[in-house]
């Protein structure tokens, strides 16, 4: 059996417009959100918001009203709200990616079958998931408060064994 390659071309059908980054409010300030629609997720964003991994990481989804939200800046992207429902489902940068991740099927024209899909995959495989090889206690408390901590959230990370064990 032949490994998969994965620089091999794929196809170019996803179309990066399709991504709506927002902020509200009711989001989370700390995390990157984006408005789910059936062309990103491959499903409609209902039943992809039903997937198994925001069982385990609620945070990561929400159903927002489309009153609230508010364009992110964008290099790519003007939101079109006058076009969407009065709810819409959005999702973390985390949740988008691991929700595409784990579904059964891979529709052909979707995110996760794009060019566009190849650098997250080698952002993913550039971490070490033994911090005590790979990142210094500084380092994980960037990655942990999303590198916007605060003085008082830099505080709710022990930085050295000293402070873990009090």
């Amino acid at each position: 059996m032949e490994a998969a390659d994965s620089t091999r071309a794929l196809p170019p059908d996803f179309n990066i417009s399709s991504l709506s980054r927002v902020t509200s409010q009711a989001l989370d300030p700390r995390k990157h959100w984006y408005v789910l629609k059936k062309e990103i997720c491959g499903i409609r964003p209902a039943d992809f918001s039903r997937n198994e991994i925001f069982k385990r990481f609620p945070d990561e989804i929400r159903s927002v009203a489309t009153r609230e939200l508010i364009p992110a800046k964008s290099a790519f992207v003007v939101v079109e709200f006058n076009r969407m429902s009065s709810t819409v489902i959005v999702a973390s940068t985390f949740g988008l990616i691991s929700g595409l991740i784990r579904q059964k099927g891979i529709p052909p024209h979707s995110l996760i079958n794009s060019p566009r899909f190849l650098p997250i995959v080698g952002l993913l495989n550039s971490v070490a998931l033994d911090l005590d090889n790979d990142l210094d206690p500084d380092r994980a408390k960037d990655i942990l408060l999303a590198g916007k901590s605060t003085k008082a959230q830099r505080n709710l990370v022990p930085s050295s064994p000293k402070e873990q064990r009090r």
